[in-house]
């Protein structure tokens, strides 16, 4: 045991950090495994007074002995927050206990009007809740969650694979994006198990509608084993290290993630079931880089079925906007006399799809539905060889899928033919917000429309059909659902 004097410095170490307020936040990226684009940074916090020889980690549990926990976490928040506005459209993670969350102090930092004091709102910030931690009062904590929630906060699990009440924990709060322990990611390219166990998370969260994070990530050959798993986001030293300022993974990383992600889209293309995409595409409106937006606006008035547009010079896609980004410009306060010399390379926006030719769609559609909020509708732009070759809109992407799975599902059932499913394929289709794939969603409006369809036994029709579509779509849906049997 501490003697009373060790604990009396190591009180006096926490006193000094508060008084002297010697933290200070640093973010570390978050990234797609995707394309490399950044999702949101995790805020982190470090102590400056090089005098105090304990880190953040043991400082917080000096703060949980001497009843301080407040306090320290309250700086640590109020720091990171500062620097957020610097941030742009990016999400900010902040760790928070979830034995505090419910506090009504707590609940004042983050009102609408205190946000907009840092240059925030609410869809900018994602709670991450620790599952290291017990929960001391289950009732009010799912209370305080939900409240959150509808206030249009975030909500992570950190640590999963790592706590006390697993899947429980996720099945009571549902969170946006679940965190895969970094015990979990470490060595995951060595270890068969491991590999399973983030598989099915894989899959149950494409399944709930929840995105994925690995932590931890420090190896390029983990990297790999999470890409071809198809985890959505990663996060770990090997992608960026935590920094004051919010900085980009290196170039050499993002074309890394490409890289792997074309390889094995190129696997997927032998063995897809799906048309490829350049099937679908079409011409599209594009206009050079040096075209004035003033000309261009006055394109788009002159031709109302102009509702985008690609920007392209010598065959290369630069950028992409729509009509209604390019109103939004010229219509505000002085839009036009601002903007309408400038060329459009000045305002297109080069965070675009891109996809190959020769992609698959439902592979496509995987890529589609990871993009932000704002940019799901828009169309996907097409190239071949590398260079433009024209677009696909959402709603031929969705009708193309919705009409191969009635037909798959059709001729797989003849006695019954299971025409609810067109229906109920459809009306969840036209949701595009939802985070979960298409493969899932057919596979959930199926299963809840005809359960008996699902007969719990390999003879039963559909599960060779779901079966072999797991093996093709390498997880999008969950073999849990079909070895259980419900």
């Amino acid at each position: 045991m501490k003697s009373d004097i060790q604990t009396e410095i190591e009180f006096q170490k926490l006193i000094k950090v508060l008084e002297g307020k010697y933290i200070k936040p640093v973010y570390q990226p978050i990234a797609s495994l995707i394309d490399g684009q950044i999702f949101g940074f995790e805020a982190l916090s470090r102590i400056t007074d090089g005098t105090i020889d304990i880190n953040i980690e043991q400082l917080f549990k000096i703060a949980d002995k001497a009843k301080k926990a407040w306090e320290l976490e309250t700086l640590c928040r109020e720091k990171s927050l500062c620097n957020a506005a610097n941030m742009g459209e990016k999400k900010l993670f902040l760790n928070v206990e979830p034995n505090i969350i419910h506090d009504e102090k707590f609940r004042g930092g983050f009102t609408i009007e205190r946000l907009k004091e840092y240059g925030l709102n609410s869809d900018n910030i994602i709670f991450e809740i620790s599952e290291r931690v017990a929960v001391s009062d289950s009732d009010v904590f799912l209370g305080s969650i939900k409240h959150y929630k509808q206030q249009n906060f975030k909500i992570a699990i950190d640590d999963v694979g790592a706590g006390f009440s697993g899947l429980n924990t996720i099945a009571s709060i549902k969170p946006d994006i679940i965190k895969i322990d970094m015990n979990l990611v470490r060595n995951i390219d060595k270890d068969e198990t491991k590999m399973l166990l983030c598989k099915s998370l894989v899959d149950f969260g494409k399944n709930a509608g929840m995105k994925l994070i690995a932590e931890g990530i420090e190896t390029e050959d983990e990297l790999k084993i999470l890409v071809k798993l198809k985890v959505d986001f990663g996060q770990g030293y090997f992608l960026g290290i935590p920094q004051e300022k919010f900085e980009e993974i290196t170039e050499d990383k993002i074309d890394l993630i490409k890289k792997l992600n074309s390889k094995h889209c190129n696997e997927n293309i032998k063995n897809s079931i799906y048309p490829i995409v350049g099937n679908l595409s079409k011409l599209g409106y594009t206009f050079t880089s040096d075209k004035k937006i003033g000309e261009i606006y006055e394109a788009l008035k002159r031709n109302p079925t102009i509702t985008e547009f690609t920007v392209v010079d010598s065959g290369k896609a630069l950028g992409f906007m729509t009509k209604t980004a390019l109103n939004e410009l010229m219509n505000g306060k002085n839009g036009f006399w601002l903007h309408s010399k400038e060329t459009i390379k000045e305002a297109m926006d080069i965070n675009f799809l891109k996809v190959d030719y020769n992609m698959p769609i439902d592979q496509a559609s995987r890529f589609a539905m990871q993009r932000p909020q704002a940019q799901l509708y828009n169309p996907i732009v097409v190239q071949k060889d590398n260079e433009y070759w024209g677009i696909v809109t959402i709603k031929d992407l969705l009708d193309t899928y919705t009409k191969i799975e009635v037909e798959a599902t059709t001729h797989i059932n003849p006695l019954t033919s299971y025409r609810f499913f067109s229906h109920s394929f459809r009306s969840r289709s036209k949701s595009v917000g939802e985070s979960f794939p298409l493969a899932s969603t057919a596979y959930g409006a199926l299963t809840r429309n005809a359960p008996t369809a699902f007969s719990a036994t390999p003879s039963c029709p559909f599960y060779a059909f779901f079966k072999k579509l797991t093996a093709a779509f390498s997880g999008c849906f969950s073999q849990a659902f079909l070895i259980s049997g419900t």
